[in-house]
C-alpha cells in the first residue's frame, strides 16, 4: 500500500507544529497561539480524514480494519457534543417533587414561595436529561434529536475539549424527531456526512455519543436493515416520518442525537431510538435516521427554523396479501388510497377511492410509510408525479401538493374526506369489501362484495350504509371495479336489481329506477 499520501498529510502538520513552538518561543500573544493551536487540531483531523480515504474499501487485513476504527473514531470524536437539559418550570408539578416539597416545608416549619421553590429545583439540577449531538457547520448549529430537547427550558452544550455554552433552538421537526441548536463558539470542527442512499446492510458502523453521561464513547456494528419504518411506539411519539438505518451497534439512553459514522468518518444517520427488551437498555436493536434525510431537515431548519411538506389529501391502507389478491395485484406494490379528501389535492387532480399507488417522482413506495415521507419530501406548491394502478391498469398523474396542516388538524381534514368511490346512478360511496377490514364492518374475510359507506348528497337511495352489494342485474360482484364495470354496460332507463346483504346476514333486492 502506497504510503505517500500518508506522510504527505503528516508532514503538514508537523510544519504547522514547528512554527507554533518557534511562536510561543518569540512570546507571540496568546490569540494567535489559540488559533494556531486549533490549525494544528485541524491539520490532524485533515491528515487522518485522508488517511480513511486511503484505505478505501481494502480493509481486508485485520489491523487495516482495525486502524480504520480508530481513524473513525478520532475524526469523529471533534464533532460530537454532549447536551444537557432541564426544565424546572415542568418539574414544580411532579408528583415526586410536591412530595419532597411537603416533607421539606414540614421540617423547616416555612413555606417556600413559588420562586425559592424554582430555584431550589435548579440547584439540584432539575429535570435533568442528557443526550448528544452533531456539529452540523463552523457558525455554531448542532443537530440531534427533537426528543432530547423538546420542551426545555435551558439547553447546555459541551464540546470535547470541555468548553460549555448555553444553546437557543434554532427550530424543531417532531415528524423526524430532529432539531438544530446553536451555539456561539469558534474553532468548531463539523463532521462530514456521507450519501445514505448507498448504505447496504452488513456495512459497518461505529456510534459516538454520551451514554448513561459518558461522553464521547465509542461502539461499533454493522447496519442489519434499512428502511425500517412503523418501529414500536414512535408513531404514537410523533414520528411519522419513518425510514430507519438498523443497526446493531450498542446505543443506550444518551447517545440519541449522535452520530452513526461509516468506515470513510463520514455520518450516515442520527441514532434516535432503540428497541429494549423491556428494561430501557439496548437489546441489539437500535434506529438511526438516514444523514440524507437529516441533511434536508437541518438545512431547512437553518433557513426558516421550521419544515413546510407537501400534503396530497388522502387517507391511505397498508394492503394485506389477502388484500392483494381480492384487487388482483399478487406480486405488486404500492399503497392503497382508502379516502379522498373533499376539496384536497388529490380530488383537484382526479386521484380515487381504491387507486394505488406505486410511486412519487420515480421513488418506489410499498408501504404507507414510504408514501408519507415521499409526499412530505416535496415542498408545497411543487407537482409531484404519481404512478398508479387503477382497477388492474397503470397510469401517471399529476397532483400539486398543497402545504400538510398542523398535526392537531389532520383530523379535522380527515372527516371530511369521502371513504368510498361515488357511484352515482345508485346515490351512494362504495368500496370494495377487503379482508383486511371486513372484521370491523361486520362481515366474514370470505366475504365478498361492495361495501356501501355512506349515501349521496340527495339521499334518495334505497341502500343503506353498512350494506353490502352482493350482485348487480344478476352479476355477482366482488369488487368496486366489477360494480362499476356492471353499472356502465346496464341499459339506461332500465331498472337497476341489487342484491345486498346486511351485516345481519340478511339478503334483500333493491330496485333502483334509472332516469
Amino acid at each position: 500500500m502506497d504510503r505517500r499520501p500518508q506522510w504527505n498529510a503528516r508532514l503538514g502538520w508537523l510544519l504547522a507544529l514547528a512554527a507554533l513552538l518557534a511562536a510561543i518561543a518569540a512570546g507571540v500573544p496568546d490569540r494567535p497561539v489559540t488559533q494556531w493551536a486549533c490549525a494544528i487540531e485541524r491539520g490532524r483531523l485533515e491528515a487522518d480524514s485522508q488517511e480513511l480515504a486511503t484505505l478505501g474499501d481494502d480493509l481486508a487485513r485485520p489491523e487495516e480494519v482495525a486502524r480504520a476504527f480508530r481513524l473513525v473514531a478520532k475524526v469523529a470524536r471533534p464533532g460530537v457534543v454532549h447536551i444537557r437539559v432541564r426544565d424546572p418550570v415542568e418539574e414544580a408539578d411532579d408528583p415526586a417533587w410536591r412530595e419532597l416539597r411537603r416533607q421539606l416545608e414540614e421540617r423547616l416549619g416555612e413555606r417556600f414561595n413559588e420562586n425559592q421553590w424554582r430555584e431550589f429545583l435548579r440547584q439540584q439540577g432539575g429535570n435533568a436529561a442528557s443526550g448528544s449531538g452533531i456539529i452540523f457547520d463552523r457558525e455554531g448549529h448542532i443537530l440531534t434529536n427533537n426528543h432530547v430537547v423538546e420542551g426545555r427550558s435551558e439547553i447546555v452544550v459541551t464540546l470535547p475539549d470541555e468548553r460549555e455554552y448555553p444553546a437557543v433552538l434554532v427550530g424543531s421537526d417532531r415528524n423526524t424527531d430532529l432539531a438544530l441548536v446553536k451555539i456561539e463558539a469558534s474553532d468548531l470542527h463539523p463532521l462530514r456526512f456521507g450519501d445514505s442512499d448507498r448504505v447496504e446492510v452488513g456495512d459497518w458502523v461505529i456510534a459516538v455519543g454520551a451514554p448513561f453521561e459518558l461522553a464521547h464513547t465509542v461502539t461499533h456494528g454493522i447496519i442489519s436493515a434499512t428502511g425500517r419504518s412503523d418501529v414500536g411506539d414512535l408513531a404514537r411519539r410523533g414520528i411519522l416520518h419513518q425510514n430507519f438505518l438498523q443497526t446493531d451497534a450498542a446505543i443506550n439512553p444518551g447517545n440519541s442525537g449522535g452520530p452513526l459514522l461509516n468506515l470513510r468518518g463520514e455520518v450516515i444517520g442520527v441514532n434516535t431510538a432503540i428497541a429494549t427488551g423491556g428494561n430501557g437498555y439496548n437489546a441489539g436493536i437500535a434506529f438511526a435516521i438516514p444523514s440524507n434525510l437529516a441533511v434536508r431537515i437541518a438545512n431547512e431548519l437553518k433557513t426558516s427554523g421550521q419544515i413546510a411538506r407537501g400534503w396530497l389529501g388522502i387517507t391511505m391502507g397498508e394492503l394485506t396479501p389477502a388484500d392483494r389478491g381480492v384487487l388482483g395485484l399478487e406480486g405488486r406494490g404500492g399503497v392503497l388510497i382508502a379516502g379522498v379528501i373533499v376539496g384536497g389535492p388529490a380530488e383537484q387532480a382526479g386521484l380515487r377511492v381504491e387507486d394505488v399507488v406505486l410511486s412519487v417522482n420515480g421513488r418506489s413506495v410499498s408501504n404507507m410509510g414510504e408514501l408519507r415521507s415521499a409526499i412530505a419530501d416535496v415542498r408545497p406548491g411543487d407537482r409531484a408525479t404519481l404512478s398508479l394502478l387503477r382497477d388492474g391498469q397503470q397510469s401517471d398523474l399529476t397532483v400539486t401538493l398543497g402545504r400538510r396542516p398542523p398535526e392537531d388538524r389532520i383530523s379535522d381534514t380527515s372527516e371530511t374526506s369521502h371513504a368510498g368511490r361515488e357511484l352515482p346512478r345508485l346515490g351512494v360511496f362504495g368500496r370494495t369489501l377487503l379482508p383486511s377490514f371486513a372484521w370491523r364492518a361486520g362481515f366474514g374475510e370470505r366475504d365478498r362484495g361492495v361495501l356501501v359507506v355512506e349515501a349521496a348528497d340527495d339521499g334518495t337511495t334505497a341502500i343503506t350504509p353498512g350494506e353490502l352489494i352482493v350482485a348487480c342485474d344478476g352479476k355477482p360482484v366482488a369488487t368496486l371495479a366489477n360494480l362499476e364495470q356492471i353499472l356502465g354496460r346496464a341499459q339506461k332507463g332500465r331498472p337497476l336489481e341489487l342484491e345486498v346483504v346486511t351485516r345481519s346476514g340478511e339478503r334483500r333486492t333493491v330496485r333502483i329506477d334509472q332516469p
